[in-house]
């Protein structure tokens, strides 16, 4: 009992909810969800001056890859709220 409350206290709780939630967002069909942790991703990102996709990218080591990382996640942010806010509009985008 002992260990399993030395390994609950380190837990990292925010993350274990907000995969939580991204989950259930996922089969709920709430993509808008997503969306918004791009746009939070995004955030922090430029806040921390360094992103994270497959190694960590600093933005004083690589300015021009850290860039591409940060729109990347703010295009996709606003497209998947964008795509779930409009279906309609959206189809038109992609050609349903």
């Amino acid at each position: 009992m002992r260990r399993f409350l030395e390994l609950a206290q380190r837990a990292k709780w925010p993350t274990l909810a907000a995969l939580v939630v991204l989950l259930g967002a996922t089969y709920l069909d709430w993509y808008w969800v997503w969306g918004l942790f791009f746009a939070y991703w995004t955030i922090t990102s430029i806040v921390t001056r360094q992103a994270f996709i497959v190694q960590t990218v600093r933005r004083d080591e690589n300015p021009v890859l850290f860039w591409l990382i940060c729109v990347a996640w703010l295009v996709l942010a606003v497209l998947v709220i964008l795509y779930d806010a409009f279906p309609d509009v959206a189809a038109t985008w992609i050609g349903d």
